[in-house]
């Protein structure tokens, strides 16, 4: 078999190497081993600003930042003859820095490698691929709308707190902020000034806490605050002491004056859990404990919370198996007019659960699950069309009488409330002046503006309107006015004191007194004995509603009584 013979025709001129070495367009500088600069091309003098003399009067690190420790690697991987590539930033005479891709090669010389080349090329790539680098880690790291660390950022620095943790740092701490209820801002607002709250949310946050730990968004309204060097519970409680009342402060979004308030949960390490997902499902546990004890509170984790976290889901499933197994039932209670005969005026909706195992349940018993799942939207509207059908059949039998029907928050703010309830209503047959919307005193003062303008729009239909559980919250004269309702409901917790307290029975009589003046009728709820009902009376309350008159009943036996009366 004949051999390949390979003839060389590489030159070897020296004056062929020293065309090359001025001819190519990269930058070049020889170095000895010292690092010194020996040798630099022309490409070299025109990328620095530096002539050809003032090059080899210097060294590689009056030329790169930070090049020590790579210059030492270079001319260790020389030794070994091999080449190594990397990237820095090059120095001009200027002093500017230029983002440059550097090649180290190792010239042979003899049996050692006598020099190494630095081969250097201006990369102007590189500055955009930094831009592009720096753009990613900013999408992967930061929230696109805050600009807050998002959850992945905030993970990273949990783990590593915690595998730094040691005994001179007694605890790290997690503090889960949500924002209480912001579907109702955002519903309000519109999803555009509900990011703009957001913003303002976590500005406020960042300036508060400064340097005492990391604030981030995990998503939606959830913000989280780290603090890894933590001395112990008491500064975190100072904290979110500190949180509470910072954000109870109002807030301006162009033009509107908005205030909130958050809940937060907090979790310590080691003491709460010893990992990071331990302490964040934690920190959330006793985030929603706080929501479930009122909102604009913080707890910190303990065992116990866990039960009613599960048993709260397990209802949340329950209703939802309840709703397509139609397990709810509705009661009706009779409205009464304050005059001879009591005659019914109107009838109130009450929904109840026909649980299989447990019996009857009232809707405390599954109304704040249903509101916290957002099963009470398909919940109300099932109630509204249903009770609607029966008052049809019930009006055309015992005359006009008004429906009432509880709103819940979630379906006030619904932009459709008043088309849903038009359409219901006329579907089954009703005017829109047959419906009497209640809605809770705090739900009306939560968003008090907004409140106004649903007031209004359901007016304009021709629905009326009750402001329930009064007394409880803190209307002022000008809202009561502006809302321009038709009835208020004393709350039954004060005519229950009719007779024992002195202040209920000036708080009743302060009532009815004010509502008259603004030319509202007064409704007491939860009437149960005659000393209650002649002191009303008595006051000049208009309507009377309880077990002493009629409890809550089913259709029927409201049929029975509807009869009776007429």
């Amino acid at each position: 078999m004949a051999s390949t013979v390979y003839v060389s025709t590489w030159p070897t001129d020296p004056r062929a190497f020293e065309s090359l070495f001025e001819a190519t367009p990269s930058a070049i500088f020889a170095l000895d081993r010292a690092g010194r600069v020996v040798a630099a091309n022309a490409a070299a003098s025109q990328l620095t600003g530096y002539s050809r003399e003032e090059l080899l009067a210097l060294d590689i690190s009056q030329l790169a930042q930070d090049s020590i420790q790579f210059v030492s690697d270079a001319l260790a991987a020389a030794e070994r003859r091999e080449a190594s590539v990397a990237e820095m930033d090059l120095l001009r005479q200027d002093g500017s820095a230029v983002p440059v891709q550097v090649t180290t090669i190792p010239i042979l010389d003899g049996k050692h490698s006598g020099y190494v080349f630095f081969r250097v090329e201006e990369a102007h790539y590189l500055t955009e691929m930094r831009r592009t680098r720096a753009h990613m880690r900013t999408l992967a790291y930061y929230d696109s709308l805050t600009g807050l660390p998002n959850r992945i950022f905030f993970q990273e620095r949990l783990r590593d707190s915690l595998e730094h943790a040691t005994g001179q740092v007694p605890c790290v701490a997690l503090m889960f902020l949500d924002v209480d209820r912001f579907k109702d801002i955002n519903d309000t607002l519109g999803h555009a000034l509900g990011d703009r709250f957001l913003q303002l949310v976590g500005e406020r946050l960042v300036l508060l806490v400064k340097n005492r730990g990391i604030v981030a968004r995990l998503g939606g309204d959830e913000f989280v605050v780290l603090v890894s060097r933590c001395s112990g519970g008491e500064e975190v409680r100072e904290l979110a002491e500190e949180l509470l009342a910072s954000a109870e402060q109002s807030y301006r979004i162009e033009g509107y004056e908005q205030f909130i308030t958050t809940s937060i949960g907090i979790a310590l390490y080691p003491d709460h859990g010893r990992t990071d997902q331990a302490l964040i499902k934690n920190a959330d546990i006793a985030m929603y404990h706080a929501k479930e004890q009122g909102r604009n509170a913080y707890f910190f984790y303990d065992e116990s919370l866990d039960a009613p976290i599960r048993s709260r889901l397990a209802q949340e499933q329950q209703l939802r198996g309840a709703l397509k197994r139609e397990e709810f039932v509705l009661q009706y209670q009779p409205i009464f007019q304050v005059s001879d005969g009591n005659p019914v005026v109107a009838i109130e909706a009450l929904i109840r659960w026909n649980h299989p195992t447990l019996g009857m349940l009232p809707p405390d018993a599954f109304i704040p699950a249903a509101e916290a799942s957002g099963l009470i939207v398909p919940m109300g509207e099932w109630v509204e069309r249903t009770a609607a059908a029966c008052m049809r059949e019930w009006q055309e039998r015992f005359g006009f009488m008004v429906l009432a029907i509880n709103i819940s928050a979630r379906q006030f703010h619904q932009r459709d409330l008043c088309e849903r309830l038009v359409s219901i209503v006329t579907e089954a047959g009703l005017t829109p002046q047959a419906i009497e919307v209640e809605i809770t005193e705090s739900m009306a003062l939560f968003d008090a503006e907004y409140a106004v303008e649903t007031i209004h729009a359901l007016k304009r239909i021709g629905t009326q309107i009750a402001i329930d559980d009064f007394g409880t919250g803190h209307s002022s004269l000008n809202y009561l006015r502006r809302f321009n309702a038709d009835h208020i409901k004393i709350d039954r917790s004060f005519v229950a004191g009719i007779g024992g307290a002195v202040t209920d029975d000036t708080i009743v009589t302060a009532i009815v007194a004010m509502g008259h003046s603004l030319g509202l009728k007064i409704i007491a709820e939860g009437v149960e004995t005659g000393e209650q009902y002649d002191f009303l009376r008595a006051q000049g309350c208009d309507l009377v509603q309880g077990n002493l008159f009629a409890p809550p009943v089913d259709p029927q036996q409201l049929e029975i009584l509807l009869a009776g009366k007429r």
